[in-house]
């Protein structure tokens, strides 16, 4: 209902039986609309004309503005799954696919940033750092199903971190490869791309890109050597 059929209706529900001028004092709505008002409630079915010498309305049955009500709100459910699906599309069309940071402190900000991935982390390590936030992370994220592997750099620089990772995360699917300066993350939201020497980190996330990365890393994968 409009504002004036609300008042109308809400009148009509208090004074019962009534003439059209009365409902309109009673219920605000200005003498020159109270007609189109009742009538328009009388189409919905929430009033009726009582046929008397005077012309006379009376409320419908509020079980009808229950029915109204929960028309719309299916209605008004089926708009919001649209807004949603909305969203989705202008966060895809609008968001830059590719963004370039300089920089270690940016380096950790944007990283620390990215949503979580909901299917799976493929990483590539160079340095193999640890952190206690990383370590917390892996371990939240493998709790809740997640796939995570990860190729690393096995020499004389990264063996002690290799083995802290493998004492923090015991069953860590870790595997070698030879590498000569890149870190990524490859998630089913964005690829992450590190390149060490220029100092230079890059995210994309753009699905093809997304896709082709995660067969490239699990045939990879599937022959490398075991840590």
């Amino acid at each position: 209902m409009n504002k004036y059929e609300a008042q109308a209706y809400e009148a009509l529900v208090r004074l019962g039986k009534s003439s059209a001028p009365r409902i309109s004092r009673e219920s605000g709505v200005p003498y020159g609309r109270i007609y189109d008002t009742l009538h328009s409630l009388v189409a919905k079915g929430l009033a009726k004309i009582i046929p008397e010498k005077a012309k006379k309305y009376a409320p419908g049955d509020p079980a009808k503005l229950a029915d109204l009500l929960k028309k719309r709100q299916r209605e008004l459910d089926k708009v919001q799954l649209g807004v949603e699906k909305l969203k989705e599309q202008y966060a895809e069309t609008t968001e830059d696919a590719v963004f370039v940071a300089k920089g270690k402190r940016n380096f950790y900000t944007v990283t620390h940033d990215l949503p979580d991935a909901k299917q799976y982390s493929y990483q590539l390590k160079h340095t193999i750092e640890v952190r206690p936030e990383w370590v917390r992370n892996h371990r939240r994220l493998k709790s809740k199903g997640l796939d995570i592997k990860q190729l690393v750099r096995v020499d004389k620089d990264t063996i002690e971190n290799i083995k802290t990772w493998k004492k923090f995360i015991p069953n860590i699917a870790m595997r070698k490869l030879s590498n000569d300066g890149v870190a990524m993350d490859i998630t089913d939201k964005y690829v992450w791309i590190a390149l060490i020497k220029s100092n230079t980190l890059l995210v994309v996330k753009d699905k093809s890109f997304i896709k082709m990365m995660k067969q490239l890393f699990l045939s990879s994968y599937k022959q490398a050597e075991k840590v």
